[in-house]
């Protein structure tokens, strides 16, 4: 598993804790779940790069009531700054 930073907290349990499924958090945020599970599992490189990365950060932050600062803070700024 690429897991480039820990994550403080288990976002798959906040979610399930919420009743969201991940397909639910798709849906909504139209985000491929399978870079919804990337997030939670703090895979980081297998999302798009850029300013995609970024959105789909807080986005997901968003849909389960996550802070955005404190997830994005997860992510190496490397990471964040791509074009």
């Amino acid at each position: 598993m690429d897991v480039l930073t820990q994550i403080p907290f288990d976002l798959a349990a906040i979610r399930q804790e919420r009743g969201l499924s991940l397909s639910q958090i798709a849906e909504f945020t139209k985000i491929r779940a399978s870079w919804l599970a990337a997030i939670e599992e703090g895979r980081w490189g297998e999302l798009p790069g850029g300013i995609y990365r970024r959105s789909y950060i807080r986005q997901y932050a968003r849909a389960t009531g996550v802070n955005e600062g404190e997830l994005l803070a997860c992510c190496p700024p490397h990471l964040l700054a791509e074009a």
